[in-house]
């Protein structure tokens, strides 16, 4: 029977291996501010650009407080008709008081369109 040289060596080798130590990151937290700067700043853009829209818009009709279909006729000013515009304001003042347009759990529905 062949023995080879690894059977007959006594228990395991000690071997060394040598570990360089990396650099510390020293730009890492500069590069992360850097970066936490640009998301900030794309943030505020963004925000002052939609403030800026809002405070554009000629008129805001909170649709709650609406109690005819002549409140939202202002808002409609984009259809050239006014009988088209009239009725685009009716459908839309009707549209909450359809039949099945309640989102209003079971249990909470006291409104005019679920009696």
């Amino acid at each position: 029977m062949a023995v080879t040289r690894s059977w007959t060596a006594r228990g395991p080798r000690r071997t060394v291996v040598a570990v360089r130590k990396t650099a510390p990151a020293r730009h890492a937290f500069l590069w992360l501010a850097c970066a936490s700067l640009l998301v900030a700043a794309g943030l505020a853009m963004v925000y002052a650009a939609k403030v800026q829209r809002w405070e554009g818009a000629a008129q805001a009709v909170n649709v709650n407080a609406v109690t005819s279909p002549q409140q939202l006729l202002p808002l409609l000013e984009s259809i050239a008709d006014r009988s088209e515009r009239e009725a685009a304001a009716q459908k839309v003042f009707d549209f909450p008081n359809a039949p099945g347009r309640c989102a209003m759990p079971e249990r909470w529905r006291a409104c005019a369109c679920c009696g």
